[in-house]
């Protein structure tokens, strides 16, 4: 139970530093059933997110990483990656960048995380170049990153990229429809309100 308690607690610190926070307004308490139906009519729509990176798809479950693998985080999967480009996987606008990670809110509310590498926040940057700036909008495929692939593994690094739903929480399921070999816009999870 304690290592529980540590992998949630350590994994939401992780999504507040990633994604940072934002306070609800008190207008979306008192608006009262407008508010809860126009988040409604968002959350009945459908979502497919696309892989960020091309290579071969890991489960979620698999990553050897403990705040990754329990979903702490959010549901999604993981690609080993077979070359050095990080692309947009569904069309939002990015609300983080990091060198290494990438938090992109669709216009339909879905937030999805694109994190580059295991315990890459450790290189500070090194072998990584950023393509986007935060509050820029982007279209499933656009680049968002170009990485040292080679350098992240010589440095010890494992380049496995996690995409994750990271509200999760607000849909029914979040599905992997993808395994083996995936490219840059293909479909890899379906989210189900």
């Amino acid at each position: 139970q304690l290592i529980g308690s540590g992998v949630a607690i350590v994994g939401a610190f992780l999504l507040t530093m990633l994604l940072g926070f934002k306070d609800i307004p008190a207008t979306k308490h008192a608006a009262g059933t407008d508010a809860v139906a126009d988040e409604g009519a968002v959350a009945s729509e459908a979502v497919a997110i696309a892989a960020p990176v091309s290579g071969q798809v890991v489960p979620l479950a698999a990553v050897p990483d403990k705040v990754f693998a329990s979903g702490a985080i959010g549901s999604g999967l993981a690609v080993i990656p077979d070359q050095g480009k990080a692309y947009a996987p569904i069309s939002g606008t990015v609300v983080t960048v990091m060198p290494h990670a990438y938090g992109i809110k669709a216009d339909g509310g879905t937030e999805v995380l694109v994190h580059i590498g295991l315990d890459t926040v450790s290189l500070k940057g090194k072998y990584f170049a950023p393509r986007v700036t935060q509050g820029q909008r982007v279209e499933i495929g656009d680049l968002l990153a170009d990485f040292d692939l080679d350098g992240i593994v010589a440095a010890g690094y494992n380049p496995m990229t996690v995409v994750i739903v990271t509200n999760s929480g607000d849909y029914s399921a979040v599905v992997p429809v993808a395994d083996g070999e995936v490219s840059p816009k293909e479909l890899v999870l379906d989210v189900v309100a």
